[in-house]
């Protein structure tokens, strides 16, 4: 009797083993994605040094850069639009930044494109790693009627109240349309809305808004040839047509929602009044 429950005892015992083999790694097992050990860290020398830009946020005339460092480094030093000025010792000169910050911001820049540079640097103001340098846009001021979506703001080529259509609206509508701009309707009520495209050849791109503005759908919409002549039921079948309960449609050329990185949910601030 007794050999018979230390036997099952033992295979009690290493069931619970085998199975505990499954959830509690063993003492030398190396975990998936180590930590650069602190022996390594002291390793790294100037050279191994990484910087690089993270982000680029214009908003208006100003533009906020964020970066990241790998290895070591004293601080970092940014400048704008011109190549890095080369000081005594061959030292690296420009906008000294501390490594606690990861951030600088310009203000006042002229619309057009700009370079931005960044570097790591030793204490004694040398290079640390690679100089990394990136470009982006100032766009030119808005005046008059606009959207601002992320902070890009967009010209309002017209704006309806959709009830207060005519056909005379529609003349010349779409052949003066420039890219980047846009056509705002505005319904009366917050319902079930349909919009297909009988007259831009070359496509649209649309964006459906709620009463709190926000985008709550967006798609490209392709050309259906023939479109006026055709009953409801025909449109159906042979046409693409967006649906949604919306308060407003802003209507542009294609390739609008992806060139400017337009999202569902983003939100759209309407500037309907002259300054």
């Amino acid at each position: 009797m007794n050999q018979k429950l230390i036997l099952i005892s033992i295979a009690f015992v290493g069931i619970f083993i085998l199975f505990a083999g499954f959830i509690i790694p063993e003492d030398n097992e190396e975990p998936e994605n180590p930590e650069t050990s602190n022996e390594e860290k002291d390793q790294l020398t100037w050279e191994d040094t990484q910087i690089s830009i993270e982000s680029i946020e214009t908003s208006n005339d100003q533009v906020t850069v964020t970066i990241s460092i790998k290895g070591p480094a004293d601080h970092w030093r940014i400048v704008l639009d011109e190549e890095f000025p080369i000081g005594e010792a061959n030292s690296i000169e420009g906008q000294g930044v501390g490594t606690a910050t990861t951030q600088y911001t310009f203000y006042s820049l002229q619309p057009g494109e700009h370079t931005v540079r960044v570097a790591a640097v030793t204490p004694s103001h040398q290079l640390a790693g690679e100089i990394v340098s990136q470009s982006f846009l100032i766009e030119e001021p808005v005046n008059g009627k606009h959207i601002i979506i992320n902070n890009q703001p967009f010209p309002i080529f017209k704006d309806f109240i959709v009830e207060q259509l005519t056909e005379e609206d529609f003349v010349g509508l779409y052949e003066n349309l420039e890219q980047n701009h846009v056509i705002l309707y505005t319904f009366g009520r917050s319902v079930y809305h349909e919009y297909f495209n009988d007259h831009v050849p070359e496509g649209t791109d649309i964006l459906w808004l709620n009463e709190r503005y926000e985008i709550i759908h967006l798609e490209s919409v392709v050309y259906c040839e023939n479109a006026d002549e055709m009953n409801y039921l025909e449109r159906l079948e042979n046409c693409h047509i967006s649906r949604a309960e919306a308060k407003f449609l802003i209507e542009a050329h294609s390739g609008f929602i992806e060139t400017n990185n337009i999202k569902l949910k983003d939100t759209v601030e309407l500037r309907l009044f002259e300054p």
